[in-house]
């Protein structure tokens, strides 16, 4: 991956982020043709991501021989987007340079899935 020539400081103070525009794009130019460029690595870092997942269990004892076990389990239970850590263009001169979003709209970018699962286990 080519990396741009840093020309500025790619998040000023009072620089408000967006999905579609995570830092200053007019902090990077492309390097000269057959050159590398002189932004270093991690120069900027994607969103955070979080999410809450919950489980709950309960044992259920029938004589001494037969157990069953319910499991109720939700994952990212306050539905929280997060967006992939990849930006879709990677060259200073693209239309979605500096956006979560490729250009042309969302194309299963963002990841928000809430999953709920009830499971009954049996154990002889």
């Amino acid at each position: 991956m080519e990396r741009e020539n840093l020309v500025g400081n790619p998040v000023p103070s009072g620089f408000n982020k967006t999905i579609f525009r995570q830092f200053d794009t007019s902090a990077f130019a492309n390097p000269a043709f057959g050159t590398l460029g002189t932004a270093g690595r991690n120069t900027i870092r994607g969103p955070g991501q979080h999410a809450v997942d919950l489980s709950l269990f309960k044992n259920f004892r029938y004589k001494e021989r037969f157990e069953a076990q319910f499991r109720a389990e939700a994952f990212n239970l306050t539905s929280s987007p997060y967006y992939t850590a990849i930006y879709p263009g990677f060259n200073a001169t693209t239309t979605d340079f500096g956006s979560l979003v490729p250009a042309g709209g969302d194309r299963g970018n963002i990841f928000n899935p809430r999953i709920y699962q009830m499971a009954l286990r049996f154990m002889f």
